[in-house]
């Protein structure tokens, strides 16, 4: 580990962002969550008690229909990709780094065909990005 170089206040401020760096992490996982969790409910027309339709549902969240559309892609694609990964007895990459806009750069390819950009952008010595 280097010798200590920040000063205080330095060191004050590294905190503060570094935390902010760590929710941002979670809240690109909670994103893709919401995705998943935005198809259940449309899906299922689970709103059905607190709105009354899909729209009026979404503008109660302050989403627009086109962006709840991206983010139950973003989630299909994942799930897709998770889904074809593990049929195929191949070790599923940790996607907790996947965006939300990332995921959605697979968008019209088949879900095995993602899969495989995925496994292979994984075994890349840049990872996953």
């Amino acid at each position: 580990m280097p010798a200590a170089t920040l000063t205080y206040e330095e060191k004050r401020e590294f905190e503060r962002l570094d935390e902010a760096v760590v929710m941002g992490v979670k809240a690109a996982k909670v994103v893709m969550k919401a995705g998943a969790a935005l198809a259940r409910i449309r899906d299922g027309q689970l709103f059905r008690d607190t709105a009354s339709t899909w729209d009026a549902y979404l503008k109660g969240h302050g989403l627009t229909r086109r962006r709840a559309d991206q983010l139950i892609q973003a989630a299909r694609i994942i799930e897709g990709v998770e889904e074809v990964l593990a049929e195929a007895g191949t070790p599923v990459p940790d996607l907790s780094g996947v965006t939300e806009s990332s995921a959605r750069q697979l968008t019209g390819l088949d879900k095995r065909t993602a899969a495989a950009a995925v496994a292979e952008a994984a075994s890349s010595a840049d990872g996953l990005t």
